[in-house]
């Protein structure tokens, strides 16, 4: 039997975005390799194992030292490094020279910024690392696009460690947080410290969404829903780039493609939002209340009577109200907060419809169906593949 291509992967498997990109690799081994691949489970340190550069060798790896850069450049074999998270002259002059995987962090402020504007928020802030490359540029691009619309951001950020995870000073943070005139709209750097800005908030006393709406990146989705309230994101295509990496890192070990450097771009794709981003931005306090009951128990079989006994009203007063704000009224409220859901039960989940109508609180399928045909022209399941169809592909 041949000896296969070697390849080394130094990426963290503890965090969403390692994860993605080894995804991606794996994917395009599966369709081109076979090849031996050298990956150990961990975090942002890594040992670089030997290298025998008898058979093709290649690397994808987060680089943490010019130590590591040094070693690679004598073994000489095809290189891709990924950006750094620590802003270390002599890191960054050594990897100089390498191919590299880079994330369109000024497109991810950009949804960001967009996405809580579109809460109609007018006040905002920014909580990242400091002297971290990509932090510093989703900030300064996360301002920018503030300040074309008119608005100010305050901003928070503390020094990362050489593997780009936050010291934040949960003292300091609350301090901040409490300075912020509210309602207001805060981007954290990525989900690590998205939860802490959440939790940050728990501990002072500030309720999220209403107060401060958080939104974090990477959607790494055990961060995400396990957050209290859980972190809207902004999804990045991490496989869509370990793919093209490993394609690439491919024809450089066959000695198809010239050397010179190439940037792979991780692409910011939309926004996935959970309840750090869905404030009640309404004055009149019966319906915020009414708004925020439905929006927690719509999952549950509630109705308008449910609704009116937990604000204390009578349903008379609460739909008058619901139809001077909304201009429609309880029920109808209570079906967009289901038809929501569903949307993206179908979208996320490939369970079948009567599962999909159960866990968005319709009492059986029907109701479902009929309010599909209504708002969408088309049954769950054509709505489900349409939307899947939709979404970008590789390979």
């Amino acid at each position: 039997m041949p000896n296969l291509p070697r390849v080394v992967l130094l990426l963290e498997t503890s965090i969403e975005y390692g994860r993605a990109i080894l995804r991606g690799v794996a994917r395009y081994e599966r369709l081109h390799g076979p090849w031996s691949v050298y990956v150990e489970p961990g975090h942002f340190q890594h040992i670089l194992p030997t290298i025998n550069t008898s058979v093709p060798v290649g690397m994808i790896a987060r680089m943490t030292s010019p130590t590591e850069v040094r070693v690679l450049k004598r073994v000489g074999c095809p290189v891709i490094v990924l950006e750094p998270s620590s802003d270390v002259p002599a890191l960054s002059a050594a990897r100089h020279g390498f191919h590299s995987i880079v994330t369109d962090s000024p497109a991810i402020a950009r949804l960001a910024a967009q996405h809580l504007l579109g809460l109609g928020l007018t006040r905002f802030g920014f909580c990242g690392y400091a002297e971290c490359p990509w932090s510093e540029t989703r900030r300064t691009a996360f301002i920018a696009h503030l300040k074309a619309q008119g608005f100010s951001c305050s901003v928070f950020t503390e020094p990362v460690d050489v593997g780009g995870q936050g010291v934040l000073s949960q003292k300091r943070l609350k301090a901040w947080l409490l300075s912020l005139p509210k309602p207001a709209g805060v981007m954290a750097c990525n989900d690590a410290c998205g939860r802490q800005v959440v939790a940050a908030c728990s501990e002072a006393g500030i309720a999220v969404p209403d107060q401060i709406a958080v939104i974090g990146v990477d959607n790494d989705e055990l961060l995400c829903e396990l957050a209290d309230p859980p972190l809207s994101s902004v999804v990045l295509d991490c496989e869509q780039a370990g793919y093209a990496a490993a394609e690439l890192l491919d024809g450089l070990m066959k000695g198809n493609i010239a050397n010179a450097p190439q940037m792979i771009s991780v692409r910011a794709l939309t926004v996935m939002e959970r309840r750090s981003t869905q404030p009640i931005l309404v004055q009149d306090a019966l319906v915020a209340a009414a708004l925020r009951f439905i929006r927690d128990t719509v999952t549950r079989l509630i109705s308008v009577r449910d609704v009116t006994d937990h604000v204390g009203v009578s349903r008379r007063t609460l739909e008058r109200r619901f139809d001077h704000v909304f201009g429609h009224g309880i029920y109808d409220e209570i079906t967009d907060c289901r038809l929501v859901r569903a949307k993206r039960l179908l979208l996320e989940t490939d369970l079948p419809s009567y599962r999909v109508a159960e866990a968005a609180g319709f009492s059986n399928i029907q109701p479902m169906l009929r309010l599909f045909h209504r708002q969408e022209g088309c049954s769950p399941l054509a709505y489900r593949a349409k939307a899947r169809k939709s979404k970008p592909d590789f390979g």
